[in-house]
């Protein structure tokens, strides 16, 4: 495990989850039906209805988050426009400093 900077309300949002659903058998956050890992389709089954419940009709078709790990791309690429350090926020997502440079407005609306 590794620590992952969050916003305060989404912290506060995890600890409740934790305190109605405790920690998985192995000390995960969230795990699937049975305890163990929650399945590659159940997590796009989830992502794709939280994203159509989300967006717009018009966002929808776009690019913006079509992927669960475009979440990555989106967070590295607010960090560097809101003008952190590139190697600070390397440092943070755990990638090389060159690949943060190249995140950029693709994932980012408006």
């Amino acid at each position: 495990m590794r620590p992952v900077p969050r916003h305060p309300e989404v912290t506060g949002i995890l600890w409740s989850h934790i305190e109605r659903y405790g920690y998985g058998a192995d000390g995960r956050l969230f795990v699937g039906e049975r305890g163990g890992l929650i399945s590659k389709v159940t997590y796009t089954k989830v992502f794709r209805a939280a994203r159509a419940t989300t967006f717009t009709e018009e966002v929808r078709r776009g690019p913006l988050l079509a992927r669960p790990y475009d979440f990555r791309h989106a967070a590295v690429s607010t960090w560097l426009a809101a003008g952190l350090d590139p190697a600070a926020v390397s440092v943070s997502v755990h990638c090389p400093q060159a690949a943060a440079d190249d995140h950029g407005s693709p994932w980012l609306a408006g």
